[in-house]
């Protein structure tokens, strides 16, 4: 077996990745610890590429088979880490929450949005994968004109 990968066959690069990316994320949110040093408590979004990128990769990687087994594996990988989250925080910190708040809440908008960006990438592994140079182009053009009409120039 090739040396970057270690007996679970998972590559120890993208294992790296991703806890530094997971550590940035988890820093970037602890500023009421350090409230002289704000600044120091940044990386969040680097954190979030970083793991995002690790994410796509090791699903391209992954094993073929049917939308829904694929999805259900998906789902089955982030709502339970999610749910456990949530009741740990109702219990630690006191947060009141419904399973409701966790999955459409617009405080949460990005799960909802991760689990639509799967269906999209199965598309995409399933359907494109022999013209990934068209998905990247056309995804960057739909990002240049949507840009025009969603982002606010005069305030940014």
């Amino acid at each position: 077996m090739n040396k970057i990968y270690d007996l679970e066959g998972k590559n120890k690069a993208i294992v790296v990745f991703k806890f530094f990316a997971a550590l940035l994320i988890t820093y970037s949110h602890m500023g009421l610890l350090f409230p002289k040093f704000g600044g120091l408590v940044t990386g969040g979004a680097i954190g979030d590429g970083v793991f995002f990128f690790c994410s796509g990769f090791t699903l391209f990687l992954g094993r073929d088979g049917g939308f829904l087994n694929w999805y259900k594996r998906r789902v089955g990988r982030i709502y339970p880490s999610i749910i456990m989250w949530a009741l740990l925080s109702a219990v630690v910190f006191g947060w009141d929450w419904s399973v409701t708040d966790v999955i459409t809440t617009p405080r949460y908008w990005f799960i909802p949005c991760i689990m639509v960006y799967y269906v999209i990438f199965y598309v995409i592994r399933r359907f494109m994968i022999n013209r990934m140079n068209m998905v990247f182009i056309g995804s960057l053009g739909i990002i240049i004109i949507l840009s025009f009409f969603v982002l606010d120039m005069e305030h940014s």
